[in-house]
């Protein structure tokens, strides 16, 4: 079983002894992964699925407070999602 992202940030810091920074975050997890925030760039970076099952970048790259983002991201993701954010704001 894998860590949550933030869960991974604090054992890769007790480990190694430094404070990570991540470049990016993930929107969701497993199956209902949606994209990843951008940190360098506020950006909100959407993947759709293949047919095949895999995943690709789509040009669908908005700002985190885009109302469109109500409609593409599951509500639970989304505040997950702002939540993890505020969290990464405060270290």
């Amino acid at each position: 079983p894998s860590l949550e992202p933030l869960e991974l940030l604090d054992t890769i810091e007790k480990t190694l002894g430094v404070q990570p920074v991540p470049m990016t975050w993930p929107i969701g997890s497993g199956d209902l992964f949606q994209g990843i925030y951008d940190m360098s760039t506020n950006k909100v970076i959407l993947f759709t699925k293949e047919k095949s099952g895999g995943k690709k970048a789509s040009s669908n790259i908005l700002e985190l407070d885009d109302p469109q983002l109500e409609s593409l991201i599951p509500a639970d993701i989304l505040a997950a999602l702002r939540e993890e954010l505020q969290i990464l704001a405060e270290i």
